[in-house]
């Protein structure tokens, strides 16, 4: 047989390894904008006279929302890219952090639960997956500094939230700040979407 067949294959693209320290500096504000709410918001709905349940009962709906969060955000990435699943999960959890500020109800606490639940497990699996991918000959020691850089925004998070709140007797100068941070972390990597493609080879 002289006829020959042409196999082609799919690839998906990754990010260089240059991209690394922007998806680093947005997974060190994850850790501090996402610990605020995971640090206050048992207090904020034992503050909310009309919540009328024990305001444990939230971390209830975190933990039902983060059940299948990790699945279905790989599941995204698979389809969409991780970089887009990346900042969508990010800046599903920032609205999700602000919200009671903007709507304070038992239905909003809820809300906020859920998206929080539904989201920072999921940003741990997106970016360290996107870390692998990126330097998968030097992953141990990139998802090493990722967690370091993420312990650092876990420790500052709630001291700066904890003085904004005794300052102004209010937690929605913290949200908003924690908001804003997980915000900015998914706009830091904007720049990587275009390597959220595949090439055939």
């Amino acid at each position: 047989l002289s006829s020959k067949t042409i196999t082609q294959t799919a690839v998906k693209q990754v990010p260089p390894p240059k991209w690394l320290p922007w998806l680093t500096i947005a997974y060190g504000l994850e850790g501090l904008g996402y610990i605020v709410t995971g640090t206050f918001i048992v207090s904020i709905a034992d503050n909310t006279s009309a919540f009328k349940s024990d305001p444990s009962f939230v971390w209830i709906v975190v933990g039902l929302g983060a059940i299948p969060s990790c699945m279905l955000w790989s599941t995204f990435a698979n389809k969409y890219g991780y970089v887009k699943s990346l900042i969508s999960s990010m800046v599903v959890q920032s609205i999700g952090i602000a919200l009671p500020v903007f709507w304070l109800s038992p239905f909003s606490l809820i809300i906020s639960a859920l998206l929080f639940g539904a989201t920072f497990m999921g940003i741990t699996t997106l970016a360290t997956t996107l870390a692998r991918q990126t330097s998968p000959g030097n992953s141990s020691r990139i998802i090493a500094s990722l967690t370091a850089v993420y312990a650092v925004g876990q420790m500052i998070g709630p001291t700066i939230a904890g003085f904004l709140s005794s300052y102004t007797q209010s937690f929605n100068p913290a949200l908003i700040g924690a908001a804003f941070a997980v915000f900015m972390g998914g706009v830091l990597l904007l720049g990587g979407i275009r390597f959220d493609r595949t090439t055939s080879i």
